[in-house]
């Protein structure tokens, strides 16, 4: 026997039900449904989108951050958007939300919780340093691999 192409987790209890659930309990949202904050500890004040899909639709929330009229395009372009089937899924809008969020602020690793501005700085420095000694080894030896490059 074929097995089902359906995913039934419990009788009556929709994929929608279940999406809704996982977001409500990353998520305090505001009474319009807009992002607060994040419920785990440090109960930070939450992205300015979150999207998540299963086979056959996505859910999202957007954050109180957000204006209404972005709020509105990025939940148009949602509403078109195929199902997210697995977390390496890259929504076919992608660069559409982004640009639409970066309208209205930077859209950065900062930002997004992933980085410190100090990263950003230290990477910076470090990058403008290694690079720095490899052109002092290139012209000190003309023959070394930096040399020839």
């Amino acid at each position: 026997m074929r097995p089902s192409s359906r995913r039934v987790v419990c009788a009556g209890v929709t994929t929608a039900d279940l999406l809704a659930a996982h977001l409500d309990t990353l998520f305090t949202c505001t009474p319009t449904g807009r992002i607060a904050r994040e419920n785990d500890p440090p109960r930070s004040r939450g992205p300015r989108l979150f999207v998540v899909g299963a086979h056959d639709r996505n859910a999202w929330r957007i954050g109180r951050n957000v204006s209404d009229t972005a709020a509105r395009e990025i939940d148009e372009l949602l509403e078109s958007e195929p199902p997210l089937v697995d977390a390496a899924s890259t929504p076919a809008h992608r660069d559409r939300y982004l640009a639409v969020l970066a309208g209205e602020a930077p859209v950065t690793r900062v930002v997004a919780g992933v980085h410190y501005p100090t990263d950003i700085t230290a990477g910076f420095t470090l990058g403008q340093n290694v690079a720095q000694e490899i052109l002092n080894k290139a012209a000190a030896e003309p023959d070394s691999p930096a040399g020839r490059g």
